[in-house]
């Protein structure tokens, strides 16, 4: 699989079995969601060192009203998978209020 920054290349064996594809598509789009909240979340949490803030943990989740959400408790931000469709200052913003 390779990505130019627009289009998504996929390289299959058999180009006409659409589920497949799919999953390879899915499958890739998490773990560079995952990787790119998770450098934001690194990048933001540095803000809240001196408050004593612990590291959360991150988990992602198809949300249909809220963009994120936090339990404090648990030390979790969950956030909105399509929010990777944002621009990144407006994920940082989401993971800066969440934090």
């Amino acid at each position: 699989m390779e990505c130019d920054g627009i289009y998504v290349s996929i390289h299959v064996k058999h180009p006409d079995v659409f589920q497949r594809k799919q999953k390879l598509y899915n499958d890739w789009l998490k773990k560079e969601t995952l990787m790119i909240f998770y450098q934001i979340l690194l990048d933001v949490h540095e803000r809240f060192i001196p408050y004593q803030v612990e590291f959360p943990f991150l988990k992602l989740w198809n949300m249909t009203s809220r963009w994120g959400s936090c339990q404090p408790k648990q030390y979790t931000i969950t956030l909105n998978k399509r929010l990777i469709e944002a621009p990144k200052n407006c994920i940082e913003y989401v993971v800066f209020h969440e934090q």
